[in-house]
């Protein structure tokens, strides 16, 4: 949450990390502020908060080893929380549904999350009683309007078709995949019924061991992808606040129904983000969307190519073609979004940008003399940083990597596999993990020489010798020979015959 508050107001006492702030039944805590003089001189304070429930990110110790196996939704929550000062709230999700949950060296919010994404629903904070609750459904349907020439003053819709897939191929752990329960065969399921265009993409999720378990999961991460992500940003009158409409009030994950006849819109969504306006409280911005927020977020990043990355090989070149260019259409949009301002001084550059009313969303590129900084909390922290010693990033996609060395510079990634070279002068190349030659697959393995090869395709080379033995008669006694070679470190077994 964010708002604006004038330098000079008396609440200013109260802008500490030492007080939260409670808004419609939901705890906030103080993330940072963002102090600006307008060009009329007026002092104004971007102020952003932020929900309790992201303490829970906060618990590491006990979750560096998560392992909960063949449970229902409740069970896993229970098992995360024993102990803490968070309670399980209600649970709708079916408890037919079982899972298993391993994870390794991550949060608690990071687990809670993950239960969302694999038993399905919806997550839900309370942030004052500390509770977290699952909910197959969520939100009121009350039968609320917002219709052209009645309470709706401008409606904007937004579709995105990057992220629809329309065949999915699921993966688990080790390579799992469907096809020994999916009736024709296949390693995909399909659904046509928003585009009979085949587009493809990948969805691997290594909790799934159970091929039953990996096929109803995929059914439900396909439904959500397989049509276009739409949102609405409409103006509205909030005509609850007059007597005798008391029946039109909404709030936040509501469902209401969208109607513009000369548009032909006439749509149900829900509300997922509202703006106030505290002098004229029956005005003001919502935004609706008809996608589910949570898992569907994390699938459709996984199908643009981000946990193919990090998860998956891709098994051919077009899939990984389509995921990139996904990717890279979501990021040329944000790009190029025109909501931005340049603001500098003698310390630097910073690039802005901003939401209709003009304000900061948080989302800043600064340029200083230290590097290049690209941030979306206001600067608070950098995700990506280009300095003198390199990019760091929390993330890095791409479609094919060319060359990549260690910090040690002796293990290069290359185009055609894994080398690994000696510190001799000059350097020889001493392993090599992939088409070490033209039409030659695997692990070759040279000796100190760089010449000799002790291992590749066709097996481990090793060293043999036949010994050869002169006439025998009565004065000349039988004698052999035998050799070891002096680089020989080991006599597993010896035979000698003869006659």
């Amino acid at each position: 949450m964010k708002f604006l508050l004038p330098r000079n107001d008396p609440k200013w006492e109260y802008i500490t990390d030492a007080y939260y702030l409670r808004v419609e039944s939901k705890e906030f805590a103080l993330v940072g502020t963002d102090e600006e003089r307008d060009n009329t001189g007026k002092l104004i304070t971007n102020v952003q908060y932020e929900e309790n429930y992201l303490e829970l990110a906060g618990y590491v110790g006990d979750y560096l080893t998560v392992e909960i196996l063949n449970t229902d939704a409740g069970s896993a929550l229970t098992s995360l929380l024993f102990g803490k000062p968070w309670s399980v709230g209600q649970v709708t999700v079916p408890n037919t549904r079982l899972r298993d949950l391993v994870t390794e060296k991550e949060s608690l919010l990071f687990n809670l999350r993950k239960v969302q994404e694999l038993w399905g629903g919806y997550l839900v904070f309370d942030s004052i009683n500390r509770s977290v609750s699952l909910f197959e459904t969520y939100g009121q349907d009350n039968g609320v309007q917002f219709r052209y020439r009645k309470n709706l003053k401008s409606v904007r819709k937004t579709t995105d078709f990057a992220g629809v897939v329309t065949r999915l191929y699921p993966f688990g752990k080790d390579g799992l995949d469907i096809s020994s329960v999916e009736p024709g065969g296949n390693k995909y399921i399909e659904d046509f019924s928003y585009t009979s265009r085949v587009r493809e993409g990948i969805w691997v999720d290594q909790q799934y061991t159970d091929a039953a378990k990996l096929y109803e999961a995929a059914q439900e991460v396909l439904a959500e992808i397989a049509q276009p992500r739409v949102s609405y940003a409409v103006s509205i009158v909030d005509l609850s606040h007059l007597t005798g409409y008391e029946h039109e009030s909404f709030k936040l994950g509501d469902w209401v129904t969208v109607i513009d006849e000369e548009l032909g819109i006439n749509v149900k969504a829900q509300i997922v983000k509202r703006t106030y306006d505290v002098l004229q409280p029956w005005r003001g911005p919502v935004e609706l969307a008809n996608f589910r927020p949570g898992i569907t977020d994390l699938i459709t990043e996984a199908v643009k190519s981000s946990r193919i990355v990090g998860q998956a090989v891709l098994p051919n070149k077009k899939i990984s073609t389509n995921a990139l260019q996904g990717y890279i259409n979501t990021a040329t949009n944000q790009i190029n979004s025109p909501n931005s301002r340049l603001k500098w001084d003698d310390t630097g550059i910073i690039a802005e940008e901003v939401d209709e009313q003009g304000q900061p969303t948080g989302k800043i590129v600064k340029i200083t003399s230290g590097g290049v900084g690209i941030s979306n909390d206001g600067g608070l922290t950098f995700h990506v940083a280009m300095t003198g010693d390199g990019v760091l990033a929390n993330r890095v996609v791409v479609n094919d990597i060319y060359a990549l060395s260690t910090e040690d510079g002796f293990t290069k990634m290359k185009a055609a596999g894994i080398e690994v070279w000696d510190n001799s002068s000059p350097p020889k190349k001493r392993v090599h993990l992939g088409q070490y030659e033209a039409g030659k697959f695997g692990l070759e393995v040279k000796a100190q020489d760089g010449q000799t090869v002790l291992l590749d395709e066709q097996g481990l080379m090793q060293s043999w010798q036949d010994s050869k033995a002169d006439n025998l008669d009565n004065s000349n006694p039988l004698l052999l020979n035998l050799y070891l070679p002096p680089e020989t470190r080991s006599i597993k077994r010896a035979l000698l015959r003869f006659k």
